[in-house]
């Protein structure tokens, strides 16, 4: 192989890499996501320096992403299935009740 064959290779693959801001916009995600999962993404460092810059081969680091998230439930009913997450508030403090939902209060009936 000849140095001009091996560096248009080069070039051809260089030219298949997208940068992270190209990258997170394909993802939907931020730059600052991709630069802190780079080494899960398949980052390319280019360069020797302590800050190289970082190319990604789209496809790889796609179906990297794509691998990497939750299974999200099929169905209506495998949804129902998945325990919820309860949000805690932060606080001890007992908040007050809404207007209306005391548990021995009849319901209102406002005059139409």
């Amino acid at each position: 192989m000849t140095r001009d064959t091996s560096h248009d290779l080069a070039h051809a693959r260089e030219a298949t890499l997208v940068s992270a801001s190209e990258l997170a916009l394909r993802l939907g995600v931020t730059r600052s996501f991709v630069y802190e999962h780079s080494a899960e993404l398949g980052a390319i460092s280019l360069g020797n320096g302590p800050r190289p810059r970082l190319r990604f081969d789209p496809e790889q680091a796609i179906a990297c992403y794509v691998s990497r998230r939750s299974p999200q439930p099929k169905t209506a009913q495998e949804a129902a299935l998945r325990p919820r997450r309860r949000r805690l508030s932060g606080t001890k403090v007992e908040l007050l009740p809404i207007r209306g939902r005391f548990q021995n209060e009849k319901p209102r009936r406002d005059a139409a």
